[in-house]
């Protein structure tokens, strides 16, 4: 049985008919919520109503509209929220929902053929809850455990920028039962006599995101060197993408062969400003979902294969580049040229890492491209004109200047010393020669949050890209780092006493003067010479101990 709501408009009556699934996208979790007195914390948490709950462990998740608390594993929609807060039925709880909506509209029941609600919502949503409870103590477990750390340093890459978990042998028995049968179930945990343990042991995970956000799949890698498996996925198709669906913006666009590949990219900041990063699972694990990513890319204008030096790398960039052809004819696809038995991760731990740079800047367009080679950025043909080259300006240091393209930024009372932790200044942005069109705010370049702000209003402002926004930003602040610790470097060497070193004939001169018979009496003449009168005896002291 389907359920309808009836909605009667205006004074003619007009009958318009409301399914579920749309009673669901017209209330939102929020507007529950505010019901019932229940307001979440900025990180959308709150005190699960349904069980004792001495600390937040409920979340929301306002783009879907759902719920899942991490204590006793309730989790469903606003429909479901409604049931189980009222401790009523379902028609209860949408007779409840429909006066949330408009007081006006009257339920009424048709007989469909189709099943009353989709399976998927039904098996996502324990899925959310466990991944959710395996990443939130994993990475815990990881921030503790030496030996995680050490395997990411062994492999070139710095556990601070990482977000991966561990693993350990005690995961998950501290869990209620509802999510360790769900974790049981998708092959995270498995029963071991009156308790329950993980499947894979002593292992660093990295999690995929599903297009809303949501993490979603997990990838792991045994720490252990003489363990007989290395790889671990859970059971069934892979789902999501690391590190995440690509930025809506995002112009230029590297695939990396394997999730530590894409993880040793994105450590490298000058990589990362000019390129979103996607992780295939190995040279067959092109999924649906890099599809569907790439489609919705509406500014790519570049896809660059970055996969392994051998024959198995080499056909997939071939035959993963003539997909990509098929959803985007017009954009360029290169591909790095990746030393013979190398990858990415290998590169950076037997040689410097200004390696990957080089490589990525010699790429080759992949046969069948209809691109050429001059239409890579950064290579530049003789014939063509290079863009400005970016200049910062420090001549009046409370007027700084920064010029990138046709972008002029102008910082306005310098920037600050004392506090390296932030970096807060007044900047002033505009396109080079239009004065009157400008965006001007105070922004602390090391809080996200007001970089965002920040980025998105100078954008709209301009009618520019948020990755070249993003980009020029970043190497602005870059260079105020420079500057700052050049500036801090400067006054602590102006606040140092000055050595002198006496030549040859002085030091005869002064050792003479020492030796002297009247020693006390050409000192006091000496101290009279400097136009101190009155006090000889006590410029005598002074002279002797300084």
């Amino acid at each position: 049985m389907r359920y309808y709501v009836i909605l009667c408009e205006n004074a003619n009556k007009k009958l318009l008919t409301m399914e579920i699934r749309e009673i669901k996208e017209r209330l939102s979790i929020e507007t529950v919520l505010n019901n019932y007195n229940l307001q979440p914390d900025r990180h959308h948490f709150l005190k699960c109503p349904f069980h004792g709950d001495e600390d937040p462990s409920l979340k929301i998740y306002p783009e879907t509209n759902t719920f899942n608390c991490f204590g006793c594993g309730a989790a469903g929609d606003v429909i479901e929220f409604i049931e189980r807060y009222e401790k009523k039925g379902k028609h209860e709880a949408i007779l409840k929902a429909k006066s949330m909506i408009d007081p006006s509209a009257e339920i009424i029941q048709k007989p469909m053929s189709q099943k009353n609600e989709p399976e998927q919502d039904k098996e996502l949503l324990p899925r959310l809850a466990v991944i959710g409870k395996l990443m939130q103590e994993s990475r815990g477990s990881f921030k503790r455990t030496t030996a995680a750390k050490e395997y990411l340093r062994s492999r070139g890459l710095d556990p601070d920028k990482t977000q991966a978990g561990y693993m350990g042998l005690d995961l998950g028995k501290g869990w209620n039962e509802k999510l360790q049968q769900s974790a049981i179930a998708l092959g995270i945990l498995k029963q071991a006599k009156d308790t329950v343990t993980p499947v894979f042991k002593n292992v660093v995970l990295f999690f995929t995101k599903n297009e809303k956000g949501q993490v979603i799949d997990m990838y792991g890698r045994s720490i252990n060197s003489n363990c007989t498996g290395k790889h671990f996925y859970l059971s069934g198709n892979h789902q999501g993408i690391y590190p995440g669906y690509p930025e809506p913006g995002t112009s230029k666009l590297i695939l990396t062969e394997c999730i530590i590949d894409c993880e040793t990219l994105l450590q490298r900041e000058d990589i990362k400003l000019e390129f979103s990063m996607m992780a295939l699972f190995g040279t067959n694990g092109f999924t649906q979902e890099h599809v569907e990513a790439i489609k919705n890319l509406p500014e790519l204008n570049e896809v660059a294969l970055f996969f392994d030096g051998d024959e198995s790398g080499r056909e997939a960039v071939a035959r993963i580049a003539e997909k990509i052809k098929a959803l985007k004819p017009d954009i360029l696809i290169t591909a790095v040229d990746t030393p013979d038995e190398e990858d990415i991760n290998s590169l950076i731990i037997g040689h410097e890492p200004e390696i990957l740079s080089h490589l990525i800047k010699s790429r080759k367009p992949v046969n069948g491209s209809d691109k050429t080679k001059n239409d890579i950025p950064g290579q530049i043909s003789q014939s063509e004109t290079p863009q400005k080259e970016a200049i910062l300006s420090t001549k009046n240091p409370q007027k700084i200047i920064y010029q990138e393209g046709d972008l002029l930024m102008i910082i306005w009372g310098g920037i600050e010393r004392e506090n390296v932790h932030r970096l807060r200044v007044n900047l002033l942005v505009q396109k080079e020669g239009d004065t009157m069109r400008y965006y001007q705010d105070d922004v602390n370049l090391y809080s996200n949050l007001q970089l965002q702000r920040y980025i998105k209003g100078a954008t709209e402002e301009l009618d520019i890209s948020t990755m070249v926004m993003k980009s020029t930003l970043r190497r602005l602040q870059l260079q105020l780092e420079e500057y700052r610790l050049a500036e801090i470097e400067r006054e602590r060497k102006a606040l140092q006493p000055r050595s002198y070193y006496m030549t040859r004939e002085e030091e005869i001169k002064a050792g003479d003067f020492l030796l002297s018979k009247d020693l006390v009496k050409i000192t006091m003449k000496a101290v009279e010479k400097t136009g101190l009168v009155g006090e000889e005896r006590n410029g005598l002291l002074l002279f002797f101990f300084t």
